[in-house]
């Protein structure tokens, strides 16, 4: 399993349920420290896994070769399922938003999702078994909603990408996962409850 943005939040979720489900993980995020814990938590969970560190700060997305480093770290593994699991959000008047926040937003919400599939979806393609592809998006792609439009908008764009790519992709099981409130540091942290619910419970729906 290769999951993005997994420090904590939906992505690590998602490698704890794996994990103890006994999938391998290669975690990839942006800080080498944390990334290393997470991987102790997983072989903690279940020691017969491996775990597999890939240090990447995606808000470096647009830059040439950047996706091409991430694929020749992975290259040599057997990658069953991926979860694209990278984004930010701002809520804000739109007028009020700086460039450069915006920018960062558009370059973690839409390029990781896109580019990352592209480089590891022929691989996966190839493999004898039937691969998984998980791409996280929102409910706030499902409507017009104010101080979010832009977060919203690319969290649409993730959900029409990967509903196209079911239907392109008839070999592959590929999933849009469109969560509301999640217990992550996304929402700050917000109070389960019964309209918000726990990353673990998130990725056990989702699988």
């Amino acid at each position: 399993v290769c999951s993005s943005d997994l420090s904590d939040g939906i992505g690590k979720g998602f490698c704890e349920e794996l994990a103890k489900q006994g999938f391998s993980i290669i975690l990839v995020a942006r800080n080498k420290s944390k990334l290393e814990n997470v991987a102790k938590e997983l072989k903690s969970l279940n020691s017969s896994i491996n775990t597999r560190v890939v240090v990447a700060d995606f808000s470096n997305s647009p830059q040439p070769g950047f996706f091409d480093s991430i694929y020749q770290q992975v290259q040599d593994l057997d990658i069953s399922i991926l979860v694209n699991n990278v984004g930010i959000d701002i809520i804000e008047h739109f007028e009020e938003i700086p460039e450069q926040a915006l920018s960062n937003m558009l370059n973690l919400n839409v390029y990781p999702m896109i580019m990352l599939t592209r480089k590891l979806i022929k691989k996966m393609r190839s493999r004898k078994h039937r691969s998984g592809i998980i791409n996280v998006s929102s409910t706030a792609s499902l409507r017009p909603m104010p101080f979010i439009g832009t977060y919203g908008s690319t969290k649409a764009l993730n959900d029409h990408f990967t509903r196209s790519l079911q239907i392109e992709f008839s070999d592959i099981d590929i999933l849009s996962l469109r969560p509301s409130y999640v217990s992550t540091p996304l929402t700050h942290f917000k109070e389960v409850g019964l309209d918000t619910i726990t990353p673990n419970q998130c990725a056990r729906g989702a699988l």
